[in-house]
């Protein structure tokens, strides 16, 4: 009756309900994530596939973390509504379930003489019994007249018409006549009972028509809604409605998982928390009801742990400053691409240095000059992880002197975030406003760090 509605869950169609037994522990119901493969295998498949798509930006994990716990609030969403749709679709299923065995149970009744013209018989059964009592006890009423009759002829020859005869004989007469209104009344009795069992039989026949009607009248009902749940775009379609949330929570909780692989990376790499202050991100998606769950707790976990490791930090600025190799060439040098060594050694006193951002000087420029300068930053060896963080650029486009009003402007943003800043720069000028001037150039290296 329910072909064509499609799987609810793994391995498990509607008609498979009017089979599954009460105490059945397959799901009648399954979880959101089950819509995102036929099998755990392949869903974990599409899960690995997005793992390494944000390794090379671990460095971001703030970021990260806001982004993704966003995506899987909006998931969350999504499984909830999924939930409620799916409760409502197993109200539905199960009475197209319950509609159909409660069906072949009437057809099994409607088959069955005994018990579906029982009731009719056993009334029709009733009367005829009824009447053929009535026919023998009139014949037991006209042998006693005739006994009385034959007694009376008797007294007669043997007494004559004294007293004593004829109060025999009035006796008896009254005999008979009570006997007679007795069976009078009796017949009267069963006259009405066999008219009663007579209505009894025409009200069952009656019953089992309109019951019949109303069979119909469900069925129809039934169809109706059957085809509600098959009609594209109907309302009661909950299959497609669910494979529609599916789909969006499945886009969503993908790039959740491929943030949550790069939060683990620059947790352990960068910030260098300790792997016991993180869970284990396989573990808590297969130990939680849905996937979508587990990475919510997760992301909350992990967001305490964040929190905890940088609460201590501070902030400062470490200033390097390019002098020119011949003097008044700066210019010209930064043109062809300078290089700026950062020591380890400047970060000898400090722990877990981070990089926030950098802005730069230019020193002997006249008045509102400028130079807009493009900073490429190292490349960063995770070895633990054997990952390498690419060289990014980021640019200033309005260094000026130290004495003009314009803001100095600080840069560089995720990309370069979170970042050791130790390694090999490359300082390059584009565009200037009277640059030529420029003796020197200070660049400031904003930084977090721990103290020791």
């Amino acid at each position: 009756m329910v072909d064509g509605v499609g799987p609810l869950v793994r391995g498990i169609f509607p008609e498979y309900l009017l089979t599954l037994s009460t105490d059945s522990k397959e799901l009648y119901i399954g979880p959101i994530d089950w819509t995102w493969g036929s099998d755990d295998t392949q869903i974990n498949g599409k899960l690995d596939a997005a793992k390494a798509l944000y390794l090379l930006r671990c460095n971001q994990v703030e970021i990260l973390i806001r982004e993704a716990s966003a995506l899987i609030e909006r998931a969350l969403t999504d499984v909830m509504k999924y939930d409620q749709l799916n409760v409502e679709r197993f109200k539905v299923l199960t009475e197209f379930a319950q509609y159909h065995r409660t069906h072949e149970q009437e057809l099994v009744e409607q088959a069955d003489p005994a018990y579906w013209d029982g009731l009719a018989t056993e009334a029709d059964l009733s009367a005829q019994a009824k009447s053929s009592s009535n026919l023998h006890q009139a014949e037991i009423v006209d042998r006693y007249a005739w006994a009385v009759k034959k007694f009376l002829e008797a007294s007669n020859v043997a007494y004559g018409k004294d007293d004593i005869a004829r109060q025999t004989t009035d006796g008896d007469a009254a005999t008979t006549t009570a006997t007679s209104h007795q069976y009078s009344a009796q017949v009267s009795a069963n006259n009405l009972e066999n008219l009663s069992n007579i209505a009894r039989r025409d009200y069952e026949a009656r019953a089992r028509a309109h019951q019949l009607r109303r069979q119909y009248i469900v069925q129809e009902t039934i169809g109706i809604k059957l085809n509600e749940v098959m009609r594209p775009g109907g309302a009661l379609n909950y299959n497609e409605q669910m494979r529609e949330i599916g789909g969006r929570a499945l886009n969503d909780f993908l790039e959740v998982v491929a943030r949550l692989n790069a939060i683990d990376v620059g947790l352990r790499g960068i910030f260098f928390v300790e792997d016991s202050e993180i869970p284990e991100i396989d573990k808590e998606l297969a130990e939680s009801r849905t996937r979508v769950e587990g990475a919510v707790n997760w992301l909350r976990k992990v967001a305490n742990t964040f929190s905890r490791a940088t609460m201590d930090e501070q902030e400062f600025i470490v200033r390097l400053t390019l002098e020119p190799q011949a003097p008044g060439q700066l210019l010209a040098e930064l043109k062809g691409g300078y290089i700026l060594t950062f020591a380890s050694d400047l970060l000898a006193k400090v722990q877990k240095s981070r990089l926030r951002g950098i802005s730069a000087t230019g020193e002997s420029l006249d008045g509102d000059a400028w130079i807009e300068i493009e900073i490429r930053s190292p490349e960063q060896v995770l070895s633990s992880f054997k990952i390498t963080l690419p060289s990014v650029m980021c640019r200033l486009g309005r260094v000026s002197s130290s004495a003009s009003l314009n803001v100095r402007d600080v840069v560089g943003g995720r990309p370069i975030l979170n970042r050791s800043p130790v390694g090999d720069w490359i300082v390059r000028a584009l565009r200037h406003d009277r640059g030529d001037k420029i003796s020197r150039l200070h660049l400031d290296f904003h930084l977090a760090f721990c103290q020791e």
